[in-house]
């Protein structure tokens, strides 16, 4: 992140923040002369991080009048193209964000909320695959993982170990896989993205750390295209908006750092353990209602088109209705507002509905049992009409046969009109 200031002085200075990985390769060692001062800078870095706090490197630069102005004009351009926009943006700042001085580092403290370790245990005692994308530190990340997996042992694979498939190769072991920005550089929107999901894919957590917000909505993208599973992000500030959108189902925490990503969010909540019984309780009750209504729909339809198709054959198709408005208002009042007697979830039959659907052998029964209705219907009418034919249908056959016993009757032969005029 970048701010441009015109100071009292008439000078214009650039100040840079990011991590310490990114800036110390964009200062300037000629002007940085004071390497034992770098070092020490380091060395705080690594130690406030190993604490669990959040670290960033703040380095600025003088520009003249003449760099001002040649940036300004490129900024423009770029700020209102039409093709690419985001990759001039990127280029100019990057222009701009070099030959920088180191000013100093800051560390602000990054606690966990309340019940983060439970919550996180839950979800993954539940089979949800957990990825961490943060922009801070590995090792600040390590910290916070320890205590969020509940003291559990894993081994650590980093990213530049060598592996075999994701094979962690020490039996039942849980492994960890633990990668950064840089490394992410590389590996998204190339040929090694398939062998990170594979790797991913069998590490029971996988922690992305100093990531960009478009790296974090990479990742979200290289899970949701290559699975047929939900997504679900959940986040906290600006930088995971697009991390948010990208997921099919967004979460929002409402904190300390705006209400950024709350406004981009499906769902908001204020702590991280909230998603515990929204998920495992709310969302489970939800499936269950929705799974039910949904089978007793069809069964409701089922029944109200199976009384006008049988009553259609015993009408011979006429115009004339089986159920007239009254009625079928009152049939859909009563069948949606007063469920059936299973429909109590304190009774036996509520669950067996769910278990039953699932066979093939239910669905082939009620296929059976409407064909057994059917058939006896026309086998009956069938047999009637052939050895007791009612007087209307003989009609009916002698007309459209007629007599083969009986002769033709004698034909008439007609005078012709005379023409009045000729009397």
């Amino acid at each position: 992140m970048s701010v441009i200031l015109g100071c009292p002085d008439k000078t214009v200075k650039v100040f840079v923040k990011g991590a310490e990985t990114t800036m110390f390769s964009v200062i300037d060692k000629r002007l940085n002369l004071d390497i034992i001062q770098l070092r020490a800078t380091e060395a705080h870095i690594h130690a406030c991080s190993s604490l669990g706090l959040r670290t960033l490197v703040v380095g600025m630069r003088e520009l003249s009048a003449t760099e001002f102005e040649q940036w300004h004009l490129s900024f423009e351009e770029a700020s209102t193209a039409l093709i690419g926009r985001a990759a001039l943006l990127r280029k100019v700042a990057g222009n701009i964000e070099n030959n920088l001085v180191i000013l100093g580092a800051s560390g602000i403290e990054d606690k966990l909320q309340l019940g983060v370790p439970e919550a996180i245990d839950s979800l993954r005692t539940a089979g949800v695959q957990i990825i961490i994308n943060s922009s801070s530190k590995d090792s600040c990340r390590r910290s916070l993982e320890d205590a969020a997996l509940m003291s559990r042992k894993l081994v650590t694979v980093s990213a530049d170990t060598h592996t075999d498939g994701g094979n962690s190769g020490h039996g039942g072991t849980q492994v960890a896989l633990i990668i950064d920005g840089t490394s992410l550089v590389y590996i998204l929107d190339s040929e090694l993205e398939e062998k990170l999901f594979e790797l991913a894919s069998n590490c029971a957590v996988v922690l992305c750390c100093r990531v960009a917000p478009l790296q974090k909505a990479g990742i979200v993208a290289l899970v949701k295209n290559r699975t047929t599973d939900m997504t679900l992000v959940i986040g906290d500030g600006a930088n995971d908006v697009s991390m948010i959108q990208m997921a099919d189902v967004g979460v929002g925490i409402s904190g300390q750092e705006g209400q950024q990503a709350v406004m981009a969010s499906d769902f908001a909540m204020g702590q991280f353990r909230f998603l515990v019984p929204l998920l495992l309780v709310h969302g489970h009750w939800n499936y269950q209602q929705m799974g039910y209504m949904i089978l007793y729909n069809f069964y409701r339809n089922a029944v109200f088109v199976l009384i006008l198709f049988w009553y259609v054959l015993f009408t011979s198709f006429t115009l004339t209705t089986a159920i007239t408005e009254w009625s079928s208002m009152l049939y859909s009042i009563i069948y949606t507002a007063v469920p059936t007697i299973d429909a109590i979830p304190s009774l036996v039959g509520y669950w067996a509905i769910f278990q039953v659907a699932k066979t093939a052998s239910f669905w082939l029964c009620l296929l059976a049992i409407v064909t057994g209705a059917i058939a006896p219907r026309f086998v009956v009418k069938f047999l009637y009409q052939y050895y007791r034919p009612c007087d209307v249908q003989i009609a009916r056959e002698f007309e459209k046969f007629g007599n083969p016993s009986a002769s033709n009757p004698a034909q008439i032969e007609m005078d012709a009109i005379l023409d009045l005029r000729r009397r």
